[in-house]
């Protein structure tokens, strides 16, 4: 595995696009299957240039849903602030919440992370998008062993061509300075047998200047030693002018008194090999770039060593050192491996991604730990260990934990107040009830006309404070004392609710239709009660025509249908579609129509209770609609 050392290439987003779509390009692949939701993006407009799987796994998009398309697109308006500070931004983004459009129109939840690639005049070409939803990173290098299979090839091919000396040979006698080179050797550099001179100045020669003093060099301490092997590259002329690379083997020969009298060795042209490894180093250096840019803890280590062989420049900068070559020991820097007995017990308990959460005592940060085990190209069993920063996440769960007992707390408390309301606070009104009845019975006759309104007014309100009261008691004890959920049909519950009001719509007139509707998941009761109130609030909102009133419904995703109630009353100002729904709200004078408001309030609270939403269409004169949102249960 090539050692990285930190580089900036002069990318533009064009050859950003070649690169990450070139044959060539060996570590494409380890950006495709990161384990973590990747986006690279055109710095210009923020265009998806690339995605890592995780991407389309978690969001349900395909490849050509995303690419060439605004990341803009993919997020929710609700987060638009964010957005729009992301996009002027040319600073590294951190943690920031984002909701994410999902293809089944679902929202995501995110963690937005983003950091830039430079080129090398320092300008922002591109940037790397993570988008955090605590998640698995693997890294595949098809391509890097194509090509290194075809360095051992090239040098079996090598080995081969030396045994059989019938590839570039050579003999230099050093006592006559005459040279035998081989028709292959000729050929390799363009030429014929008879146009270049047999003797070393012809080797000289065809030289690359930047080399041939180094290589003459060369020459002469293996030739005044003889000791070691001399085995190099280096750049050769060919007769049309460009530069082959040669790599050259030679042994020596000895008279008896051990001088060296003869160089002789072979000749490979290893041009195509050595373009090939130029283009895999490139290539690995500008992946490199990405990969210090990614915002995250990456460390791969060597099993069988427990060395650590690469890490990123995010690793090393927190950590404040490069441990590229040092042994990954159970405690280094708080980063443990799984304790194994033998290699095969790691390969079976990792034989897949293996993620946990773990606290990192030293860095005092808690951490989303991924370990994937990959066989490298050369044998070695490797284990890549990323690591995602999920401290405040933690500290997210650790607030929402203790509002959680907050809320229990309140719950409670509310309970105890409904108690109060139920029994120390009916008490007195019934006692001015009662004795207000009592005062208009018996001194009825002594109490002149303004008495008597008094007393009406004392009793009425004890009446309608008594109504609210029980109202609100019951408002209350929909989230506290609701049945425990089940499955039940939601046509059964509204068939019950009509059955209820069997009195009413007899007396009004009215005709309900309804859809065959599916089962739900929820409290059988209350869905009732629901229908019940919407049910009373068409009988009496009911115009001078007979009360017609639909339900139906329509399934609008996987799991969630839309309940509507139509009726032909006398409506409303759509303006008051939210105020409808307030706890004491009315539009009516209580002289208008009996009520104390409260009815739509506790339709709400149910809804919301059974992880629903309800609205209101109307308008006035012509009738409203009410429309619930509820959770589909198929089995």
């Amino acid at each position: 595995m090539p050692k990285l050392k930190g580089s900036k290439s002069n990318l533009t987003p064009n050859s950003l696009i070649q690169l990450l779509n070139s044959e060539s390009f060996a570590y494409k692949s380890i950006f495709l299957n990161l384990p973590e939701m990747c986006l690279l993006l055109d710095s210009n407009d923020d265009t998806i240039i690339e995605c890592s799987q995780k991407v389309y796994e978690v969001t349900g998009y395909s490849h050509s849903e995303m690419i060439g398309k605004s990341v803009h697109n993919f997020y929710h308006n609700s987060a638009q602030n964010n957005l729009d500070r992301t996009a002027k931004s040319e600073s590294s983004i951190n943690n920031d919440e984002i909701k994410v459009i999902k293809k089944d129109n679902s929202l995501l939840n995110i963690a937005l992370n983003k950091s830039f690639f430079k080129n090398k005049s320092g300008k922002i070409i591109a940037s790397i998008v993570i988008w955090k939803d605590f998640c698995n990173k693997k890294l595949t290098e098809i391509e890097l062993k194509k090509y290194r299979e075809n360095l051992i090839k090239s040098e079996e091919r090598y080995t081969l061509a030396s045994k059989a000396t019938e590839y570039g040979i050579w003999d230099w006698n050093i006592l006559t300075d005459e040279v035998f080179y081989s028709a292959e050797w000729k050929k390799q550099i363009g030429y014929n047998e008879d146009e270049i001179k047999n003797d070393f100045g012809s080797w000289i020669e065809h030289l690359h200047p930047e080399e041939s003093e180094y290589m003459q060099q060369k020459v002469k301490e293996f030739v005044e030693h003889g000791e070691g092997n001399f085995e190099l590259d280096f750049r050769f002329r060919h007769k049309d002018g460009h530069y082959v690379y040669i790599h050259s083997k030679a042994a020596v020969v000895k008279d008896e008194n051990g001088n060296i009298t003869r160089l002789f060795g072979a000749h490979t042209d290893i041009t195509k090999l050595k373009k090939a490894q130029i283009e895999l180093e490139t290539h690995w250096k500008q992946f490199e770039s990405i990969l210090n840019a990614f915002p995250e803890i990456l460390l791969v280590i060597d099993l069988q060593k427990s060395e650590i062989v690469f890490v990123n420049k995010y690793t090393a900068d927190l950590i404040g050192f490069n441990p590229i070559g040092l042994k990954f020991h159970k405690k280094f820097y708080g980063f443990q491996i799984p304790t194994i007995k033998s290699m095969d017990d790691l390969k079976n308990e990792i034989i897949n991604e293996m993620t946990f959460e773990y606290k990192n005592e030293k860095l005092n940060r808690y951490f989303q730990i991924t370990n994937k085990l990959i066989k490298w190209t050369d044998g070695r069993d490797l284990l890549f260990k990323i690591a995602i920063d999920i401290s405040k996440q933690k500290d997210y769960e650790v607030e929402l934990e203790s509002s959680l007992k907050e809320v229990k707390k309140s719950n409670k408390e509310l309970e105890q107040f409904a108690y109060v309301i139920s029994h120390d606070l009916q008490e007195p009104l019934r006692m001015v009830h009662s004795f207000t009845q009592l005062l208009e019975k018996k001194y009825y006759d002594l109490i002149d006309a303004t008495g008597k309104q008094y007393i009406y007014y004392a009793s009425d309100g004890a009446l309608r404070m008594h109504e609210l009261i029980n109202d609100l008691l019951k408002f209350s004890r929909i989230s506290t004392s609701g049945d425990e959920f089940e499955v039940f049909s939601l046509s059964d519950a509204l068939n019950l609710a009509i059955e209820n009001l069997r009195i009413k719509i007899e007396e009004n007139g009215a005709v309900i239709y309804s859809d065959e509707m599916p089962n739900i998941f929820g409290d059988k009761n209350q869905i009732i009660r629901v229908f019940q109130n919407l049910l009373e609030n068409s009988l009496k909102y009911r115009s001078r025509f007979n009360p017609i009133i639909t339900v139906s419904f329509m399934q609008i995703s996987r799991d969630k249908i839309k309940v509507t109630l139509e009726d032909n009353g006398i409506g409303f100002n759509n303006i008051y579609s939210e105020r409808i729904f307030t706890i004491f709200q009315r539009l009516h004078r209580r002289d208008e129509y009996s009520g104390t408001g409260i009815g739509l309030s506790i339709c709400k609270k149910i809804i919301e209770r059974h992880g629903g939403e309800i609205w209101a269409d109307s308008v006035e004169g012509k009738g409203t609609k009410i429309h619930f949102t509820l959770k589909f249960y198929e089995e």
